[in-house]
């Protein structure tokens, strides 16, 4: 059998079965992913560091057999000492050496900034997405996230392509640790104020500058901006040795007084040192490294003219880690032109990093705290409330058109501000961050802005999979539409919760949400979002195994859609009745209802629902496959298939190959069968849908065992049933028990078998199922009469 998997790139662990017995292996793109070059680039001043930068790079380079690797290098040291620096001067010497052919990948983390802080899961999705990882095979979990990179990072090392990792500013080792490889080929640089000596790694201390090495740094840091003429270092060296030690050795205070003698060219170093002392005698209760950086911030503060004084402070109340031009304009109340030119300035000055090709602006940490501190003090003078508001009203007012476009079912959005769907979406990206923080911060102030927002993200999270934003949100958006007396908004942000809790695998919390939304939308007398909740409520109840309870619930919802004429909502409220019927046991329904829905979605007005479609059609498939007409199954999940391809839609494929492994399953096609249902597996645990992964691995348990493969069928069943059980769904529960047992006692392991066996049977009772749990209690006997009776029974007793 060939193990080559077809069809475009596939990210995460595609099992692939026949020669590799389930060896997971990953196939990367052709070409390195933009994302794993956008390396922020090195100073052209850096100075002082030789020694320590070849220390770094002997950690990097190719290994020596002897002295073993050095996977993780930690570098600590104060705040503004050049730590980031030095880790972007050792990735760029080392790309440039041809050591890391595949890329490097960058965060930072802002650890020690408790507003702006990066969780281990947002930092791997995104190192996920620069690998060129599509949004829809991101896990929503942080295991799961884990897992996929370091797999992709394994297969780009084993592919001969080693990625650089480098994670900055990082708080704790808890923080960071996530965002280790797992291979033994790729290497991390690690940055943060602490030794992080749990991490295991090589640790390095930066201290600060020498004299010489920060007279150095001024020189050149001046003559990079003014040229080789200006020699005023040179020329005052005991002032330029004064405005050192003044500074602390500290990089960041010198390049920031650096940048005001360049501003400057005529003035002294002597006037710079006086400036300095004062500064240093007005904080003296500081500790001295903190004293040089304050000093620097506030002379280069007091330099600026007033206007760019108070875009340097309004900045510094974004929520988010970084700021837009068009962001920025809209709160300081500038033309874009003028706000980019103030921006601009305060780069040159270094308060400001330099702006990224997409004009996004940050702060370093210490900066942000310092100007906060200023915005505070003079929050009257630059109104600042008018301005917060203006800043909050940019990015509702921007998220609800862009929410326009990313709805799927709008097919001519009114509103002009984006391009097109992946337009609106790429905004979103870019200001995720921002958009979280306004309704964290304004949950209780502006509580409408809050609900907003929120509402307006959820198309968003679908089509970028990104679940969790909406459950972290829900409680902060459900207390702002309280606050408000806005039982509408309520019963929406419920809903998308649900819907969020749905896909996350968290049934219970998506069953409680959704009946209380459709029962808010009920009494409100909207009921095009009531059939809506109540669809999404049978999901989580067909997900939790209560299966006629779902049937009821889908039929109240295809009632609102006819009685609305909604045809595009009964179809996919008929989908999934067929589906809950089915798994009742009532096939002969399923069939019908599963025909009813593809009449249903036929009658659409206007675009063609084709992934409401391809759905359909893989329930139809599974219908067929329940009646034994296995051969018209294959035909019509083929079809599903094709069309989940063209959409891009991973999820749908995966829902296709896990009923086309139950058809191959049923024409004795086992190979075929294990194949498809390890597919299906794989993109399950890339969309973060581990609910999902019980079927797929109770047919691939199933077919391994009847190839005589019974080792991997055991690891298929096991991994199926902590699947079932962490999802409470008891009788796929009882079945991967029941595969356990049979494969098991064909590898001679007679005590296991006869106690997943005896576990199988009080899961069935468990779950209400007393003819299932009387049939395994039969097969128990069977098993323990064979395998040496009453010595079976006294060791199992009471087990």
């Amino acid at each position: 059998m060939s193990n080559e998997i077809s069809g475009g790139n596939f990210f995460g662990p595609v099992l692939q079965v026949g020669h590799v017995h389930g060896d997971i292996t990953i196939q990367l793109p052709a070409e390195i992913p933009l994302a794993l070059g956008g390396l922020p680039r090195a100073s052209p001043t850096f100075t002082g560091r030789g020694t320590v930068l070849d220390d770094l790079l002997g950690m990097l380079g190719p290994s020596d057999s002897e002295k073993g690797v050095i996977q993780v290098s930690a570098v600590s040291g104060m705040g503004g000492v050049g730590k980031t620096e030095l880790v972007l001067q050792a990735a760029h010497a080392a790309r440039e050496k041809g050591w890391f052919p595949g890329g490097v990948l960058f965060v930072d983390l802002a650890g020690y900034d408790e507003r702006l802080r990066v969780d281990p899961a947002a930092a791997l999705d995104g190192f996920l997405r620069a690998m060129g990882v599509p949004a829809e095979h991101i896990p929503s979990e942080l295991q799961g996230r884990e897992r996929l990179y370091r797999s992709v990072l394994d297969a780009y090392a084993h592919s001969g392509r080693d990625v650089l990792v480098v994670i900055d500013n990082a708080f704790s080792s808890e923080q960071a640790r996530p965002l280790l490889p797992g291979d033994s080929v790729t290497r991390t640089l690690v940055t943060s104020r602490h030794t992080l000596a749990e991490l295991g790694a090589r640790l390095l201390d930066l201290p600060t500058l020498g004299l010489e090495a920060s007279v150095e740094l001024l020189d050149r840091r001046i003559r990079l901006a003014r040229g080789d003429g200006d020699t005023r270092v040179r020329d005052e060296p005991e002032d330029a040795n004064e405005i050192a030690r003044l500074c602390g050795g500290l990089p960041l205070a010198i390049e920031i007084v650096a940048a005001l003698l360049s501003e400057r060219p005529q003035r002294s170093l002597r006037t710079m040192v006086e400036d300095l002392e004062d500064e240093h005698t007005r904080l003296d209760e500081m500790r001295s490294e903190e004293r040089a950086v304050q000093a620097a911030f506030e002379l280069s503060y007091r330099n600026l003219p007033p206007d760019q004084a108070r875009v340097f402070r309004l900045v510094s109340v974004n929520p988010g880690p970084d700021i837009s031009t068009a962001a920025a304009a809209s709160m300081v109340h500038l033309e874009l032109r003028h706000c980019r030119r103030l921006l601009d300035a305060l780069a040159r000055a270094h308060l400001l990093d330099t702006p990224t090709a997409d004009n996004r602006w940050a702060m370093h940490d210490l900066v942000r705290l310092y100007a906060a501190e200023q915005a505070h003090a003079l929050a009257a003078a630059d109104r600042q409330e008018a301005a917060v508001d203006r800043l909050v009203e940019y990015y509702s007012d921007t998220a609800r058109s862009a929410a326009e476009h990313a709805d799927p079912s709008r097919t001519a959005p009114s509103d002009t501000s984006f391009h097109d769907r992946e337009d609106a979406l790429s905004w979103f990206d870019a200001e995720l961050p921002n958009l979280v923080g306004v309704v964290r911060r304004m949950g209780e102030d502006r509580p409408s802005v809050a609900l907003e927002v929120h509402l307006s993200l959820v198309h968003y999270v679908q089509r970028r999979r990104r679940f969790t934003v909406l459950t972290d949100l829900g409680p902060v958006a459900l207390e702002a539409a309280r606050r408000l007396g806005n039982r509408h908004g309520e019963a929406r942000v419920l809903t998308n919760m649900g819907l969020a809790q749905n896909e996350m695998g968290r049934y219970e919390e998506c069953v409680r949400s959704c009946r209380a939304a459709a029962e808010m939308f009920m009494a409100l007398g909207d009921r095009a979002l009531a059939g809506r909740a109540l669809n999404n409520l049978g999901l989580g109840l067909d997900n939790l195994g209560r299966y006629e309870e779902a049937a009821g619930v889908f039929r109240r919802a295809i009632g609102v859609f006819r009685e609305l004429g909604d045809r595009r909502g009964e179809g996919a409220a008929l989908t999934n009745l067929g589906s809950a019927l089915l798994l009742a046991g009532r096939v002969e329904e399923s069939l019908d209802a599963r025909r009813d829905a593809v009449a249903a979605l036929d009658q659409v007005p206007g675009r063609p629902d084709w992934q409401g479609m391809a759905m359909t059609l893989q329930n139809l498939g599974a219908s067929l496959n329940a009646l034994g007409r296995h051969t018209e199954a294959l035909a019509v999940l083929r079809r599903a298939l094709a069309i989940s391809g063209e959409l891009d839609d991973d999820f749908g494929r995966a829902q296709a190959l896990n009923n086309i492994a139950i058809s191959a399953r049923g024409l004795d096609r086992h190979d075929e069968a294990v194949e498809a249902a390890l597919q299906a597996a794989s993109l399950y645990r890339d969309c973060g849908t581990a609910g999902h992964l019980i079927s797929p691995l109770l047919t691939a348990g199933w077919s391994l065992r009847t190839l005589g493969r019974y080792r991997e069928s055991v690891t298929a069943h096991r991994e199926g049933l902590d699947c079932a059980r962490r999802a409470g769904n008891l009788l796929p529960a009882g079945q991967h028990l029941e595969g356990v047992s049979a494969s098991l006692r064909l590898l001679g392991e007679f005590h296991e078998a006869v106690r997943a066996q005896r576990e199988a049977v009080s899961t069935y009772v468990e779950a209400g199922e007393p003819a299932t749990a009387r049939a395994a209690e039969r097969e128990l006997n069977r098993l323990v009469r064979a395998t040496g009776g009453g010595r079976f029974r006294r060791l199992f007793r009471g087990r």
